[in-house]
């Protein structure tokens, strides 16, 4: 009982010089869906030639008849050239808008959008 009360103890996470292991995927991919902003949600510029500043790949498992179909979602993170707002549509048909000034997120917030961009 002593002994437990002065071992210090350890920060959660991964501890230093530990070597992390992360999942493998899924190892195939059956449809692929680019989610990608049309226009900004701030200023209404068209977003369609605007430059992704960050490109987010998520892999899901989604069942259906077969046991299950395997979905990568990329998500653009768009960056509007007329008022610095970054745009990005998320998995359940919501958009979210941010600005990051000296690396910190100033405003972020979610709205509710129906977008069409699939591969």
């Amino acid at each position: 009982m002593e002994k437990e009360q002065t071992r210090k103890k350890r920060k959660p996470g991964g501890q230093l010089g530990h070597t992390g292991t992360t999942r493998k995927g899924f190892g195939r991919i059956d449809r692929s869906e680019v989610l990608k902003a049309e226009k900004c949600l701030s200023c209404g510029q068209s977003l369609t030639k605007a430059k992704s500043i960050k490109i987010e790949k998520q892999s899901v498992a989604v069942l259906v008849e077969r046991p299950c179909n395997v979905v990568e979602y990329q998500r653009h993170h768009s960056l509007c050239e007329c008022c610095g707002t970054i745009i990005v549509i998320l998995n359940n048909n919501e958009t979210l808008k941010y600005t990051i000034i000296a690396n910190n997120i100033i405003k972020s917030t979610v709205r509710r959008s129906i977008h069409s961009s699939s591969l």
